[in-house]
């Protein structure tokens, strides 16, 4: 079988635009809404701590305001680490508590 100009020509072009397709960069999600990242937070911090949706605005807050991504991995270590430091007190006395937890993100 013999192909002509004019059919490879086509066919290169429709294999290139199939290629650039699969090379493009995936676009971004966007971001989740505040509300939906409080409501994991405090879904994810123990049954037993008293208040959890006031602790999942402050957690929100302070990634906020440190500019960290409150993924899962991030909020479980800060979670952990409040845990053991302060047992989900309020005002724990715990010297330097905020530097440990920047620390450890």
């Amino acid at each position: 079988m013999h192909v002509g100009r004019p059919q490879v020509s086509a066919l290169a072009l429709a294999c290139l635009a199939l290629l650039a397709g699969c090379a493009s960069s995936p676009s971004n999600p966007p971001a989740p809404r505040p509300d939906d990242v409080r409501a994991r937070i405090a879904a994810l911090l123990p049954s037993s701590v008293p208040d959890r949706p006031g602790w999942a605005v402050d957690i929100y807050g302070a990634f906020s305001a440190l500019g960290v991504e409150p993924s899962t991995p991030h909020v479980c270590e800060v979670l952990a680490i409040a845990e053991q430091e302060s047992g989900y007190r309020a005002d724990p006395t715990v010297p330097d508590l905020g530097r440990i937890a920047r620390e450890e993100l």
